[in-house]
């Protein structure tokens, strides 16, 4: 049986529909809420507005929807009820971002800002020919979700204890180059002091698992390596897709969002993608 083609990446789960049409009143949701909390608390209307310190009259209004309570209301009602309101901003299917658009438009290596396109091609390829499996993570997978995120620099993770550093700088072409940083596993390096100066550099790692990190600078673009003891659950949930002639791997959303703080803007970012993937692009991956 033919493999899967690589191209387009493979789209998210069915999102649960928040079309204009299918979304509740908020006014319903706020009675709804209050009548749940109070049920499973097993208050009443009496009993419950005593606690709050409010009256009866003002809950039915609340549940009935003629009157819409404040936020602080709302979480001082539930409170009063032994619970917590727990929201977050979701993004909308029906909403289309221009910039995503634009993203979703080029081919997944494209998608990256410069100089990094023509240094991905080159570093992927250059593993691939080295036999080193990788998978792509963080705000550069998320471009490629075509999230308009900022990409300071491409990280890719590896199994660390089955690649050697030597094989890692040689396989992107650049070995014995000082354009290299390496970091071993105990290190107390600060990020970007070279350890070149040691007496022999190399010395720790000819053996495979002892560097946790490598950074390069490949064509102008700061490319890094990291090691990771879970590689292989990670490749397992990564997406895949062609980089410029080259299969790869891409980090799944899941794994993305997780090493992100969920205030970040980033997180609604690649969310809205993901949705906006869904709806335009048609060539799935089965």
């Amino acid at each position: 049986m033919d493999p899967a083609p690589l191209w387009p990446l493979p789209l998210p789960p069915t999102p649960t529909p928040s079309e204009a049409i299918d979304r509740p009143d908020p006014a319903d949701t706020a009675g709804v809420l209050l009548r749940t909390a109070r049920w499973h608390a097993g208050l009443s209307q009496v009993e419950l507005a005593e606690r709050a310190g409010t009256s009866q009259q003002t809950l039915v209004r609340y549940e009935t929807g003629k009157t819409q309570p404040t936020l602080p209301t709302l979480y001082r009602l539930l409170g009063s009820c032994g619970m917590a309101l727990d929201h977050a901003l979701v993004p909308l299917i029906d909403h289309d971002d221009e910039a995503i658009t634009a993203l979703l438009a080029r081919e997944p290596v494209d998608r990256l800002p410069q100089p990094y396109p023509d240094a991905v091609r080159k570093t992927v390829a250059g593993l691939k020919t080295a036999g080193i499996t990788v998978v792509l993570t963080d705000k550069a997978a998320a471009r490629l979700y075509s999230a308009p995120v900022y990409v300071p620099y491409c990280e890719f993770w590896l199994d660390g204890p089955a690649v050697t550093f030597r094989e890692v700088e040689s396989a992107v072409g650049r070995f014995g180059d000082d354009s290299f940083w390496r970091f071993a596993v105990d290190d107390d390096l600060s990020p970007g002091e070279r350890d070149r100066d040691a007496p022999d550099p190399y010395q720790l790692h000819d053996e495979r698992g002892v560097f946790s990190r490598l950074w390069a600078v490949v064509d102008g673009a700061d490319i890094r390596f990291r090691s990771t003891a879970d590689f292989g659950q990670l490749a397992m949930r990564a997406s895949h897709v062609d980089l410029g002639g080259t299969p790869s791997m891409v980090a799944s959303p899941a794994d993305l969002v997780r090493r992100w703080h969920d205030k970040e803007r980033d997180h609604l970012l690649l969310q809205r993608a993901l949705l906006q993937t869904r709806k335009h692009e048609r060539r799935v991956v089965r």
